[in-house]
């Protein structure tokens, strides 16, 4: 389907702006659970921005709403486990509010 590739490539491309974004570093990569054991007590589904990119390459998204869906579990998986005042919670904060944004702005 030409649309929804089209719709694809829009996703590649948000999903590039918030990986370079300043605040997109503490999402990049899989939470280490050598350095955080206790994580998966706190958080269902872990996700990551570089997990999402693989799985945008290898076309396992049906839809582009999936594909948020993925990216706002990043936030939601944040705002579980991260202090609130701490500098991790503070930038899903901000990178949240930058995707929503944008990802309004694909229509």
């Amino acid at each position: 389907d030409p649309k929804l590739n089209a719709k694809f490539a829009m996703c590649q491309k948000l999903l590039d702006e918030i990986m370079i974004h300043e605040d997109g570093w503490p999402f990049l990569e899989p939470v280490d659970l050598a350095e955080n054991p206790e994580y998966l007590h706190f958080v269902q589904r872990p996700i990551d921005l570089g997990t999402i990119k693989k799985n945008l390459a290898d076309r396992a998204y049906e839809s582009v709403e999936d594909f948020a869906a993925d990216v706002r579990q990043v936030f939601i998986n944040c705002s579980e486990y991260c202090r609130p005042r701490g500098k991790e919670a503070r930038a899903g904060v901000r990178l949240s509010a930058f995707f929503e944004t944008r990802y309004s702005d694909l229509g």
